[in-house]
């Protein structure tokens, strides 16, 4: 089964049940996702999400004003200047 036939399937219960796991690191009989079901998983998740959800409720969404506004004076992350290692 391919990762669209699965997100097309896939309830909003379901969705979920998903990301719950994902959040906990094991499904809700207690087996521990293993990495490769963590990625799989996320992928999935965030597919459906893409499909399903409006923007603010997607995962890794965040509002417009925590998008890091910078305060009069200082450099941005472009302007910083870049720290030197002295050699020893």
């Amino acid at each position: 089964m391919n990762l669209e036939h699965i997100v097309e399937r896939l309830t909003p219960e379901q969705a979920a049940q998903l990301r719950q796991a994902l959040e906990l690191g094991k499904w809700s009989d207690g087996r521990v996702l293993e990495p490769q079901h963590r990625e799989q998983g996320m992928r999935t998740l965030l597919l459906w999400e893409a499909r399903h959800l409006p923007q603010e409720r997607r995962t890794g969404f965040l509002p417009q004003g925590c998008r890091g506004k910078k305060k009069t004076g200082e450099p941005s992350v472009q302007e910083a200047v870049p720290v030197r290692m002295s050699q020893s």
